[in-house]
């Protein structure tokens, strides 16, 4: 890993003073209260940054530390694997206080027409696995599905934007309880600065209503 330049300094100054103020939010690993974010094929192989959730299925806030990885296959950056640790502080949720930690890892599903290409639009699909603890128990999270991604290129940067539908398998371990299926879908945008880093935003529903998501990663 690089050791950060001057550049990549005041980008991460830039990014934590502005991170409050970023409109509303694979992935980030599943992190319950947070969306499953699209990975993005046009970023450095490694990241790591933070990411920040506010309602929805929680209905209070989430907050963890993300990190993922790209890895080459053929032409494309095929194979992506994220995970996470975090918070969740719910109102009116299942616990009072809460650990969490998860992991997903996705494949590009279409070709890259060359080598070091980029195939435009994406389609991945996903899996992963994820907990949250509190004082009352643990509840388990197993999300599959699929990730659709359109990316336009700007003169300093990049914006993709993207849409994860998906189904979740829950259920709390132990003593064995409530298990089922639930639907949901994420949306939102991917939005890459030179070789520095990105910002993230995205929506997600529909279980518990509507949450939104933000965050920032630094790309190595």
């Amino acid at each position: 890993m690089r050791h950060l330049s001057t550049s990549r300094c005041a980008f991460v100054a830039l990014l934590l003073a502005a991170a409050p103020a970023v409109s509303p939010s694979p992935a980030r690993g599943q992190l319950r209260g947070l969306p499953v974010f699209f990975d993005p094929t046009y970023s450095y192989d490694t990241r790591a940054g933070v990411d920040v959730g506010h309602g929805g299925e929680a209905g209070g806030t989430a907050i963890a530390v993300t990190a993922s990885r790209l890895y080459q296959t053929g032409n494309c950056k095929r194979v992506a694997v994220s995970g996470g640790v975090g918070t969740l502080n719910p109102r009116g949720g299942d616990f009072e206080t809460h650990l969490m930690a998860g992991a997903l890892a996705s494949v590009l599903v279409n070709p890259c027409p060359r080598p070091t290409s980029i195939s435009n639009p994406t389609f991945r699909v996903f899996a992963g696995a994820g907990a949250v603890h509190g004082e009352n128990g643990t509840v388990a999270d197993l999300p599959i599905g699929v990730g659709a991604g359109y990316m336009v290129p700007l003169a300093i940067g990049r914006i993709e934007v993207w849409a994860t539908p998906r189904a979740h398998y829950r259920g709390s371990l132990p003593p064995l309880g409530h298990r089922g299926w639930d639907f949901a879908v994420s949306g939102g945008l991917n939005i890459g600065v030179a070789s520095l880093g990105g910002v993230r935003a995205a929506l997600d529903c529909c279980e518990g209503g509507v949450g939104v998501g933000y965050g920032f990663s630094l790309w190595f």
